[in-house]
């Protein structure tokens, strides 16, 4: 409860300095199987989803082989 009250502020502080317009996260905590959303329903482009799947494989091939994230 407490990282999503951080989450949410700091979303918050992004739309009230104006380097945010609409904010939406979703975390997930695999080795727990919780998870929490701020802003989860906000309706947005599927274009702007598509870097999920690329971060998320990224992060997977990251975790599989560290020196990964030294390459250039």
């Amino acid at each position: 409860a407490n990282i999503k009250a951080r989450v949410a502020e700091a979303i918050d502080q992004a739309r009230a300095s104006g380097d945010a317009d609409v904010v939406g996260v979703y975390v997930r905590d695999f080795q727990r199987s919780e998870w929490f959303a701020v802003n989860g329903q906000s309706p947005f482009d599927p274009g702007s989803l598509l870097k999920v799947p690329v971060a998320l494989t990224v992060l997977k091939m990251a975790e599989a082989d560290p020196s990964f994230a030294q390459r250039s």
